[in-house]
């Protein structure tokens, strides 16, 4: 696959399922930017430069080399003072995959007359002299390699300083200055992962709290994001629901038959109605009052009372619907008991349950956390 990205071609062939192996390469043209000319040298991080512009195709002088693919390029056609010295600071900046590593690649390059190159801030190579006195010693006639070194996985910046010596009397054509320049560059791409935070080493991460990382996930990150609580290690997709009050196996249901409470069968509750104990032949005291008169009352009151309630009297308890066989033994006060001390902060002290008898919603709980036979 190729492609031509302003001034960037780019070829990526596939070597095996993780790593993929790429080549860019980088010649002068107008993406180039260039600063100047200025009258005296300054270092490529000096405000003396100003601001930049894009660079254009300059004149070419019929002896100047060639670089396959490369243009000449300079801050103008043709000269603007070729009487006198001047420094030019052309800039260009590539961007690399994140994931890039095994970085190499060279640089070769020419200018009329002198140049010093930089690849992120630091010299790679230098030809004729950038500053001070010179001697023409046609440095513009011989293409130079420089190794790359410093190249980084994303963003990178190769800066050259570039100066024309100055000839009196001469013209922009007899005294032209410009820069050529190819960068070849070759590396290896690992795979971009998403990964999650593992913070309590369960395995499962944390689907609210990603990272990307190149190749692999990090210690501390899996690839996994289906946990639930990721500061709990006893609470994730893969672990065993128990009776603890947490979701333990992230299905959304907190101890769902995971409760196995066994209480000793008792033949009676201590509530009574008309002095009768309620609960004989194996059933509960947890059925709905049901009124007599033209109303039923049975979704809205839901306990036993041997009391006046609202000022009727005129009452009668149908047989409960649960058996202690059901409950695994265990009767309304046992059945208070329990869930009260398994989740006081849910069931509080429940006093009305206590004095009137279980509602049929906290037997309903109470079945809802027991374990399957």
């Amino acid at each position: 696959m190729k492609a031509k990205l302003f001034g960037v071609l780019f070829v990526g062939l596939l070597l095996a399922a993780t790593t993929m192996a790429g080549t860019m390469t980088i010649v002068s043209d107008t993406s180039t930017n260039v600063y100047g000319p200025i009258d005296h040298y300054a270092g490529i991080d000096s405000s003396d430069w100003v601001t930049s512009k894009a660079a254009v195709l300059t004149w070419v002088h019929s002896s100047w080399p060639t670089i396959p693919n490369a243009s000449w390029i300079s801050s103008a056609y043709n000269t603007e003072d070729p009487i006198n010295d001047s420094w030019r600071l052309f800039e260009r900046e590539f961007e690399l995959p994140v994931c890039a590593i095994n970085l190499s690649g060279k640089l070769s390059i020419t200018s009329d007359n002198a140049e010093e190159a930089y690849l992120n801030g630091a010299l790679i190579g230098h030809d004729g002299e950038i500053d001070g006195p010179f001697t023409d010693d046609q440095e513009w006639n011989t293409v130079w390699d420089y190794p790359l070194t410093g190249l980084q996985p994303g963003k990178n910046k190769l800066q050259v300083i570039v100066r024309n010596y100055a000839m009196a009397g001469s013209t922009p054509q007899t005294n032209p200055t410009g820069l050529i320049y190819k960068a070849e560059i070759s590396y290896e791409e690992l795979p971009l992962v998403t990964c999650y935070a593992d913070n309590d080493e369960d395995g499962f991460g944390d689907p609210y709290n990603s990272k990307d990382f190149c190749g692999e996930c990090s210690e501390g990150y899996v690839e996994d994001n289906t946990d639930c609580d990721d500061t709990k290690s006893n609470v994730n997709p893969g672990a065993e629901e128990i009776c603890d009050t947490l979701d333990n196996d992230c299905d959304g249901a907190v101890d769902k038959h995971a409760c196995n409470w066994y209480c000793e069968i008792t033949q009676k509750d201590p509530w009574k109605i008309n002095g009768k104990y309620i609960g004989t032949a194996g059933y509960l005291g947890v059925n709905r009052l049901m009124w007599t008169d033209a109303y039923s009352w049975d979704d809205y009151f839901t306990t036993l009372s041997s009391k006046t309630v609202k000022g009727k009297t005129n009452f009668f308890a149908a047989q409960s619907a649960f058996t202690l066989d059901m409950t695994n033994g265990c009767s309304c006060t046992q059945i208070l008991d329990i869930l009260q001390k398994y989740n006081p902060a849910l069931y509080g002290k429940m006093e009305g349950h206590r004095k009137f008898g279980c509602s049929k919603s906290v037997v309903e709980d109470f079945l809802y956390y027991l374990a399957p036979d």
